[in-house]
């Protein structure tokens, strides 16, 4: 329907006899969709300098003169990135922007200030470098930081989550980069199976410990912007392709987990300036760790 209605060509062109319905969608190839879909005014005005001259110029400049898109590289919103790659949630937004719809807000996630006032972080070193600032933020809210480097799902539960360890009646899990997945997808169901276990059962401690409200921290997935230096593209090229693998399980944990929410790192992290590597946490990366997590546990912005 997609085709008979112009919306799509094909992804093989001049021939395009091939969808390729497994394959990613970028934002330019999005912009185009959309735009085909719609019906977008044409437009004089060239919004973004890293699409000229490509196929989707034309149709990301209606998607931005329609004000479905503001850019991909906040404040400045100067560039589109049309060769990134689609997020859900991107798309989610595209698509409610042009199709007009009326915005629901979710409930805001509360708090019970019956609970006793203590937050418990189980992390790898990622997190870890956030210790400071997570101790000084929660306000009202005593922090304590558990883990280590490298630390792995199925030795949390061992290293943090029995007695004498006490937790605390909210818990934010910080872990995830250090588990094992395959390239391209491959076994994925195998190890996406293990990931799984090993997080319900981390869940599953964590409440017969009396554990209130539980979150897990998202991965960073960097922007082309913040691979930069030798070492981010070389780390970037070793071990960057997994990042997405992990969230889209962590993101899956709220749908057999009720009252399990998702600590959006991924979703405010993409940027430059926040990491000395691919992944560890700078002085501003630290802090904006802090804020995703209270925010995002319920405390508020």
């Amino acid at each position: 329907r997609l085709a008979a209605r112009g919306i799509t060509k094909g992804c093989n062109p001049p021939l395009n006899d091939r969808f390729c319905p497994g394959s990613v969608v970028t934002r330019g190839q999005m912009a185009a969709f959309i735009d085909r879909a719609v019906g977008l005014p044409d437009t004089a005005i060239d919004f973004f300098g890293d699409d000229d001259g490509t196929t989707f110029e034309e149709a990301i400049d209606r998607f931005a003169a329609a004000g479905i898109t503001l850019g991909c590289n906040p404040p400045a919103n100067d560039r589109f990135c049309p060769g990134h790659r689609m997020r859900r949630d991107h798309m989610a937004t595209f698509l409610a922007r042009a199709l007009e719809l009326e915005p629901i807000a979710p409930p805001p996630v509360e708090i019970d200030h019956r609970w006793p006032h203590t937050v418990t972080v189980i992390t790898d070193s990622v997190v870890l470098g956030a210790k400071r600032y997570l101790e000084e933020g929660f306000s009202d809210w005593s922090v304590e930081v558990l883990g280590h480097p490298a630390l792995m799902l199925h030795q949390a539960e061992d290293a943090y989550m029995n007695p004498p360890n006490d937790l605390g009646s909210m818990v934010a899990m910080a872990i995830g980069y250090n588990s094992l997945w395959q390239e391209n997808r491959e076994n994925f169901d195998k190890f996406s199976a293990k990931f799984d276990r090993e997080a319900d059962a981390i869940i599953a401690a964590l409440r017969a410990r009396g554990v209130y409200r539980i979150g897990w921290v998202t991965l960073r997935e960097p922007s082309e912007e913040a691979i930069q230096t030798p070492q981010q593209i070389d780390q970037n090229e070793r071990w960057g392709w997994y990042l997405p693998y992990v969230n889209e399980r962590i993101r899956l944990l709220p749908e057999r987990h009720e009252g399990v929410v998702v600590l959006d790192w991924a979703a405010v992290s993409q940027g430059p300036g926040i990491t000395y590597d691919l992944i560890h946490l700078n002085t501003a990366g630290a802090q904006l760790m802090r804020d995703t997590i209270e925010t995002d546990l319920g405390f508020g912005p």
